[in-house]
């Protein structure tokens, strides 16, 4: 961490911050009074930038229908102080989750005082869009559908990508959510549940871990969940921070109350020893007790040797995960798809190019009717090429090829011996991929 930024007081405390604007909160699950609706929000506060604007405001409504509970400024953070403010609601019965609306712009002028945490909430949307076809993309459906005639009418931009293709899909990410969702929980109130603001840390001060780590933790039971490669990670925390692997169905542990000794050394002012742990170094999350990682390029997670343990030292460039992920069945499509393209589309500048050296060489009367006679052979092979990359159907491949069988051999008896072979050679290679791609198409049934 940068040594210009103060410490990050709530992390401290087991309490994940998220920062909105200029500020960073934490909020407890609500504990509502069983027997009717007073309840006691707990919101941690730190601010993230300075100066910080003047004024700031809070806004608490139902998750579900928005519904408005209370609203008002929140108290000063000036001087880099951390609050834990006890602010009273009154809940109907029905209120299952509140979300807290925090209204405070970052100034121009302001500096950054404390690390962000924006980074850690980015997540990728469930709704997508298609992507919107470029003009270059248009272009080159007209020039395909001009070429190709008939073949071009039988498959309409409707018809999209090739039966059990998924479209392709830009998933747009979003930053943060737009407030801290906090859950409603019935329970009696802790004698630390008071209305008002206390003052937890500020500048210069000795941070009192055990006090408010034993208070939280007799409300809440201070929940942490502990990764597989055995880094231990704040509760609600979405991936390790050793290893970047999923928490999802990690395991809970109650984290004893930290003593004066466990506090920051940042907070302290004093440099620990630090002694040479499990944890300083990075593990790979399937086998823990192997040292010797390596961190994948593509995912960024660590995999060790014993993943990939049929595989050649020089052939472990990925995780396995990765690896598994390029052969699957639409990787492979796309790839097979991509690849016949690339043949015709050889096919038609091996054509062109055959003209152009033709009409070279030529003494006739009229040499540009050996390069236009080529054009005319070359577009087909383009418009092919084009199906193949807008539809990614099979039928279009086998067009292709029973087209370059029919134009190899009558180039090969025709005299162009070199043209008719490499055309052959390519409609053989392109027979082998389609074969390939039928076998995606339709996996073989398991016997039993």
């Amino acid at each position: 961490m940068d040594e210009s930024l103060l410490p990050d007081i709530l992390d401290a405390l087991g309490r994940q911050p998220r920062e909105f604007g200029a500020v960073q909160l934490h909020v407890e699950p609500i504990r509502r009074s069983p027997d009717g609706t007073e309840a006691r929000a707990v919101i941690w506060l730190q601010a993230a930038f300075t100066p910080l604007p003047p004024s700031t405001s809070l806004r608490v409504v139902d998750a579900t229908t928005r519904r408005e509970v209370r609203s008002g400024s929140l108290p000063s953070l000036d001087g880099g102080k951390v609050l834990r403010w006890v602010l009273p609601l009154s809940l109907e019965a029905d209120v299952k989750e509140l979300l807290f609306l925090l209204a405070a712009p970052v100034p121009e002028d302001a500096t950054r005082v404390r690390p962000p945490w924006r980074l850690f909430d980015t997540l990728e949307q469930v709704e997508v869009q298609p992507v919107a076809r470029p003009l270059s993309s248009t272009l080159l459906r007209a020039g395909v559908f001009a070429s190709t005639g008939v073949l071009a009418i039988t498959l309409p931009p409707s018809t999209g990508l090739g039966p059990g293709e998924p479209r392709t899909r830009r998933h747009a990410a979003r930053a943060m959510p737009e407030g801290f969702v906090a859950d409603v929980t019935p329970g009696p109130f802790t004698p630390d549940s008071e209305p008002g603001g206390t003052v937890i840390w500020e500048p210069g001060q000795t941070l009192d871990t055990a006090r408010w780590v034993e208070a939280t933790g007799a409300a809440e039971g201070l929940e942490r969940v502990r990764c597989a490669c055995g880094a231990v990670a704040p509760r609600g925390a979405e991936f390790c921070p050793r290893c970047l692997a999923s928490l999802a169905g990690a395991s809970r542990e109650v984290s004893p109350p930290v003593s004066d000794s466990d506090a920051l050394p940042a907070v302290i002012g004093t440099p620990p020893v630090e002694e040479p742990t499990e944890a300083t170094t990075a593990r790979c999350p399937r086998h823990p007790r192997v040292e010797e990682v390596q961190t994948c390029p593509r995912c960024g997670g660590f995999f060790c040797e014993a993943c990939l343990p049929e595989a050649l030292a020089s052939e472990r460039t990925h995780c396995a995960d990765c690896l598994a992920r390029e052969k699957e069945p639409a990787v492979l499509r796309r790839a097979l798809f991509r690849d016949l393209a690339f043949i015709q589309c050889g096919v038609a500048v091996l054509n062109l190019v055959m003209g152009l050296l033709s009409t070279m060489t030529s003494s006739e009367a009229e040499p540009l009717a050996g390069v236009l006679g080529t054009v005319c052979f070359a577009t087909p092979f383009l418009g092919l090429a084009g199906l193949l990359v807008l539809t990614r159907s099979p039928i279009v491949g086998w067009v292709a090829f029973a087209f370059a069988t029919l134009f190899g051999l009558a180039a090969f008896f025709l005299g162009v011996h070199l043209l008719g072979g490499v055309i052959l050679v390519s409609a053989v290679i392109s027979y082998f991929q389609l074969s390939k791609l039928r076998t995606l198409s339709n996996p073989p049934t398991p016997t039993v």
